[in-house]
């Protein structure tokens, strides 16, 4: 009876007043132990400082044994076999297409001479006396007759203006045409040399085949000692100059027929190989 008592209220009040200032220990979550991770093997080996190159497990192993470059086959290079092989591949050209081909290429060049020749000329010719390589290239003006040679008009007349020439008396000397509105040169027969006076040079006493007159040329109005004429080429080097544009058309021409030639023969060689190269 002693150990049961009666407890007031004031008691009450003061266990829950010493409950709620004490606050109770948080629960503690329960732990599980983990297993320890475990190592993996490393597939770079470890460096050792102390040991030698010859302890390298690459080279130790007696399954690793490195090529050397003595040890590679090589193939020697047979240079002229290639060579040999690549001319075999080649077709050949039959007798008429080698032929066709030495022409096409003879007259290629041919014209393309032609043409920068005739170019070059036509800037000398009939141009007041101007000189290449100490010679004058005039077209004859009217057929003249010289040392019982007749010699037709439009024929190059090549004068010789260098020091030293032959300029005697009966030698025949290309001069400026007298013809109105023509251009060229005539050809006179030298007569009589007079000495060179000061400001005036050397000049001719002349005249003209057939015609017993005079003229009298220095020789600065001149063209020089005719010694050289080649017919029909001064009249079709100017008749060139008169119609430039048709005669380089005309050169184009024939230059492209020649290269289309070569093309279509290599090209009928090229095709006559391919039948034996598929059987």
């Amino acid at each position: 009876m002693d150990e049961f008592k009666l407890r007031s209220i004031d008691d009450f009040d003061n266990d829950f007043i010493t409950s709620v200032r004490q606050p109770a220990p948080a629960p503690q979550p329960a732990v599980q132990a983990q297993p320890a991770p475990q190592a993996r093997p490393s597939l770079v080996p470890e460096y050792n400082p102390n040991a030698s190159q010859n302890q390298n497990p690459a080279i130790s192993d007696p399954l690793y044994t490195p090529d050397r470059m003595s040890d590679v086959p090589v193939e020697p290079l047979n240079i002229e076999a290639n060579e040999k092989e690549e001319k075999a591949e080649k077709p050949k050209a039959g007798a008429g297409a080698l032929i066709g081909k030495i022409a096409a290429i003879v007259m290629l060049v041919v014209t393309v001479l032609v043409f920068v020749c005739g170019c070059f000329l036509t800037v000398f010719l009939d141009n007041k006396g101007s000189a290449l390589f100490g010679h004058t290239l005039n077209t004859l003006a009217s057929d003249t007759t010289v040392n019982e040679t007749t010699i037709k008009k439009g024929a190059l007349i090549i004068g010789d203006v260098k020091e030293g020439i032959d300029d005697s008396a009966g030698n025949h000397l290309a001069v400026p045409t007298t013809l109105p509105a023509a251009k060229g040169c005539d050809i006179v027969t030298i007569n009589e040399v007079k000495a060179e006076e000061p400001g005036s040079g050397k000049s001719y006493v002349t005249s003209r085949p057939g015609n017993p007159a005079t003229a009298v040329y220095t020789k600065d109005s001149s063209y020089g000692v005719v010694n050289i004429y080649l017919p029909v080429l001064g009249g079709l080097l100017s008749f060139a100059m008169d119609n430039a544009i048709w005669f380089c058309a005309m050169f184009v021409l024939l230059a492209a027929v020649c290269i289309c030639v070569l093309v279509l023969i290599n090209w009928s060689v090229a095709n006559k190989a391919k039948p034996k190269e598929e059987e």
